[in-house]
C-alpha cells in the first residue's frame, strides 16, 4: 500500500475496506473488551500481536460535539506497516453497511459478521492517517484534520459529531464494533478480529470524570521506605461501567504490585476486593487499566452466612464460611507488594500479608489515606 495514498482509487479502497467490518445491535454496554488470540477462523493474513483486539472504545461528548474511538491490541503497533483499524457505527441503519460488504458482493467470499452491522466507519491507519465512509452515501472523506494517536499498543482518534448524524437512533442508542484488517483491501479474509465477537455493543456517552493520587502508605512512611512512590488515578464513567486508570511512579524497577478496593485505607482495612496486578518497568513506572464499579455504587453485601471455597491453607487460610453483613461501601484503593522479598529488596519491612491472589504478599506499598476513611475517592464518582 502506498501509505500517502496518493490517488483517489486507493482513498476509495481503503474507505470502502474501513466499512466492512462493524456493529450489531446487541444492547451491551460500552466498552468491549476481546480475548486475546481469537483471530476469525476466516481470516488468512498474519496472526501478528497488532491485529489481536484487546479492548475497543467510541465515547460521544455531546457538549464538546466529538466522538473518540479508542483501541487496545495485543501488542505494539507497527507503525510501518499498512495495517487498518476500523471502527463501524450504527446510527440506526446498520444493516445497511453489513449488506454493503461483509454480507454482500464486495467482500466477497466466505461471508462473515451477520450480527455485526454498521451504516458509518472511522478508519485509523496504522500510518497516522485517518478516513471516513457513510454507508448510505458511498465515497471515502480523508479526515486531514484528525490527529491518531499511536502509542504503543493503543490507537485512538477524535473526530467531529457532525460526521455522525443519527439515522433513526438516539445518541445514546449508537452501537459500534472494532475490527483490525491486515491491509487495505475489501476481502473478508483481511478482516483479522471482531470486537465484540459478530455483535455490537453500546457508544459511551462522556459522563462525570474523577482524578486524584495514591500516595506512600502509612506502613511503608512509617518504615522509611518508598520515598518519592505515588499513583496517578483516573476514572470515567463509560455506559453502565467506569474505566479506572491507575500510573504508577517512584516504585522499585519491574516488580509486581497488588490493586485492592478497600473500605479502609489503612490497617485494619475493613472489606476489600482484589483487582488486579501492576507491573513496574525498568524505571519503576507502571500502568494499568480496570473496567468495573468504581464509584458510589461500589460495595461488598452479604445477607447471610454460608460456605466458602477453600484453596489456600496458608498463615492466611480461606475462611470457610463468610460473614453476613449488610451493603459496605467501598472507596479507597490500595497496593502492596506482590512478595515481601520484593519489598525487602526495597528496603521496607518483610511482613507477609493476604493481599494477593495465594494470601502470601508484602506490606502496603501506597493508598488512598489522605483521604478520610469514610470520603474515599471512588464516592465522587457518580454513574
Amino acid at each position: 500500500m502506498n501509505p500517502t495514498l496518493s490517488s483517489r482509487a486507493r482513498i476509495n479502497l481503503l474507505a470502502l475496506a474501513a466499512l466492512a467490518c462493524l456493529g450489531t445491535s446487541a444492547a451491551h454496554a460500552a466498552p468491549s473488551i476481546d480475548a486475546q488470540g481469537d483471530f476469525l477462523s476466516t481470516y488468512t493474513g498474519p496472526r501478528d500481536a497488532d491485529l489481536d483486539a484487546r479492548f475497543a472504545n467510541v465515547v460521544i461528548d455531546p457538549k464538546a460535539a466529538t466522538v473518540t474511538v479508542s483501541a487496545s491490541l495485543a501488542g505494539p503497533i507497527d507503525k510501518t506497516s499498512g495495517k487498518f483499524y476500523v471502527f463501524g457505527i450504527d446510527r440506526g441503519r446498520g444493516e445497511v453497511g453489513r449488506d454493503l460488504v461483509f454480507r454482500g458482493a464486495l467482500g466477497g467470499e466466505p461471508k462473515i459478521g451477520s450480527g455485526v452491522r454498521w451504516d458509518a466507519a472511522i478508519g485509523l491507519l496504522a500510518n497516522g492517517q485517518a478516513v471516513f465512509f457513510d454507508a448510505l452515501n458511498p465515497g471515502v472523506v480523508p479526515l486531514p484534520a484528525v490527529t491518531v494517536n499511536i502509542a504503543g499498543d493503543e490507537i485512538s482518534a477524535t473526530v467531529p459529531l457532525s460526521l455522525l448524524p443519527s439515522l433513526g437512533a438516539e445518541l445514546k442508542d449508537y452501537r459500534f464494533n472494532f475490527w483490525p484488517r491486515s491491509q487495505v483491501s475489501l476481502a473478508n479474509t483481511t478482516v483479522a478480529d471482531f470486537a465484540p465477537d459478530n455483535e455490537d455493543t453500546r457508544v459511551g456517552m462522556a459522563g462525570r470524570r474523577t482524578a486524584f493520587r495514591m500516595l506512600r502508605s502509612a506502613r511503608a512512611e512509617a518504615a522509611a521506605c518508598l520515598g518519592g512512590a505515588g499513583a496517578d488515578v483516573t476514572i470515567r464513567s463509560e455506559g453502565g461501567v467506569e474505566v479506572m486508570d491507575v500510573s504508577v511512579h517512584g516504585l522499585p524497577p519491574q516488580t509486581s504490585f497488588d490493586l485492592f478496593v478497600l473500605q479502609l485505607p489503612d490497617a485494619p482495612f475493613g472489606l476489600g476486593a482484589y483487582l488486579g496486578d501492576v507491573e513496574t518497568d525498568r524505571r519503576g513506572q507502571g500502568h494499568q487499566r480496570f473496567v468495573g464499579r468504581f464509584s458510589s455504587e461500589t460495595f461488598t453485601v452479604a445477607p447471610g452466612s454460608g460456605l466458602a471455597p477453600v484453596l489456600h491453607h496458608n498463615a492466611f487460610p480461606d475462611a470457610q464460611l463468610n460473614p453476613a453483613t449488610g451493603p459496605v461501601h467501598q472507596f479507597h484503593l490500595g497496593l502492596w507488594f506482590n512478595s515481601s522479598a520484593d519489598a525487602v529488596r526495597a528496603g521496607c519491612p518483610g511482613d507477609t500479608t493476604p493481599f494477593n491472589g495465594d494470601h502470601q504478599a508484602g506490606i502496603q506499598a501506597l493508598s488512598t489515606r489522605q483521604f478520610g476513611d469514610a470520603q474515599g475517592p471512588l464516592q465522587a464518582m457518580k454513574p
